[in-house]
């Protein structure tokens, strides 16, 4: 009965011990100072967004009138 006991301490005093490992590593804070970053290239970044935004628009909106419109390919008439 002793033996149970001194195991059960001993097991508990091991998971006492043992740390959960974190569930992904830590990340770093970004200081946009430090990354150094200007006005020109973040707005040269986001003028292309908003190019690329406009062109898919633009495509899906053309995409959606050919669809709608009822025209159909001379070939399937």
């Amino acid at each position: 009965m002793t033996t149970t006991r001194a195991n059960v301490r001993r097991n508990e005093e091991d998971n006492i011990d043992q740390e959960v490992p974190p569930h992904a590593p830590p990340q770093a804070s970004i200081d946009p100072l430090e990354e150094k970053v200007t006005n020109e290239k973040f707005s040269f970044t986001l003028s292309c967004i908003l190019s690329t935004f406009q062109v898919l628009m633009h495509t899906c909106a053309t995409s959606s009138h050919d669809v709608g419109s009822g025209s159909q390919h001379p070939d399937h008439a």
